[in-house]
């Protein structure tokens, strides 16, 4: 079975070669268990296996995590959503993998409905209903930095993925099947380096970042310019005793903060992280800066302060949930605390 090439970052330590070496029968047995017919892996995750995957005449996606204790969970949301969100859940295991179909499949081809995104769109390029769109709007997910193949910086390889977008816009309406989109289509990039964020103000509607401090929102704002798009992303965890929190949250940044996760680290060390506050799981500061613990209102008030430092949008990741509970009550108290504020969870 083929192993695809961002994993092979786990090879760097024990556990990881251990869990890479069990893959294949892992999958073997999935796809017994659930009757699947698996393709070959998708080339862009670094910490699961993501494969396509039949059920019949069912077109599935087929995901084993690398092991965590928060990774149970995901199949815990989609049980939540129970179908009406843009992916329903088919089956799952105790150990975080998951089945999930993209929801409500319709017989519209990708290329009649967008006719520039055509040659872009993998199998079987047809559209999608359920998700948080307006009835007339499409939300399309492009993996560009695993575009760019072996060798390729990230930064090029988003630029060659844009520049191939950019030259599926620029076809002749002549050529063209069918007109452009009355709508104007608006990308947003994974983005976090300044080099990165330039390319999504120049290229992009905008940026969404991951696991960075306030400090970080300023500066990408200062980046990006006033107008652009900037969405963050942000761990909460419900615990008031100081220990207990940092625990915890040490759990859920270990896999961040591991030696062999080079790419993460270097990011924190760019966010002003010294050696120490790296080591032995992450500093007080670290920590403290990157998840932020305490009651209700203590947390609110952090998560304003990205906003406050130019976020227009704050992704919430509640942490900390052990295994067979829920984190859908917390939701639920910070939906009625931030929404009234303006601020967008």
């Amino acid at each position: 079975m083929h192993i695809p090439e961002r994993l092979n970052w786990l090879r760097r330590h024990e556990a990881g070669r251990a869990w890479l070496a069990s893959l294949p029968t892992v999958v073997a047995g999935l796809a017994r268990e659930w009757n699947l017919q698996v393709g070959a892996a998708f080339e862009g995750s670094n910490v699961s296996y993501v494969a396509p995957a039949m059920r019949g005449t069912e077109h599935v996606v087929l995901k084993v995590q690398w092991p965590h204790d928060e990774c149970v969970h995901e199949a815990d949301a989609l049980k939540v959503w129970n179908g009406d969100g843009a992916a329903r859940l088919l089956a799952h295991d105790a150990e975080g993998a998951v089945g999930v179909v993209l929801n409500r499949p319709t017989d519209i081809a990708i290329g009649e409905a967008l006719p520039h995104w055509r040659d872009a769109s993998a199998p079987p390029a047809c559209l999608y209903m359920g998700g948080p769109v307006q009835p007339d709007a499409a939300i399309g997910l492009g993996l560009g930095v695993s575009a760019g193949g072996p060798g390729a910086t990230p930064l090029t390889a988003v630029t060659t993925y844009l520049d191939e977008l950019d030259a599926l816009d620029a076809i002749d309406p002549p050529t063209r099947p069918n007109p452009k989109p009355q709508t104007p289509m608006r990308r947003i990039l994974a983005a976090y380096g300044p080099k990165m964020l330039e390319l999504a103000r120049e290229r992009s509607a905008g940026a969404h970042t991951y696991k960075v401090n306030v400090a970080h929102t300023q500066q990408a704002r200062e980046i990006l310019g006033p107008d652009a798009f900037l969405g963050v992303e942000h761990a909460v965890l419900f615990e008031s005793d100081p220990d207990k929190a940092r625990a915890l949250a040490r759990e859920h940044l270990s896999v961040y903060l591991a030696a062999w996760n080079k790419p993460n680290v270097d990011k924190f060390r760019r966010l002003g992280y010294t050696e120490d506050d790296i080591a032995n799981g992450g500093s007080d500061r670290l920590v403290d800066d990157l998840v932020y613990w305490g009651d209700l209102d203590t947390i609110v008030t952090k998560l304003h302060a990205h906003l406050d430092a130019g976020a227009d949008h704050v992704c919430v990741q509640v942490t900390g949930i052990a295994p067979g509970q829920s984190a859908m009550p917390y939701w639920r108290e910070l939906a009625d605390a931030l929404l009234p504020q303006g601020a967008n969870t």
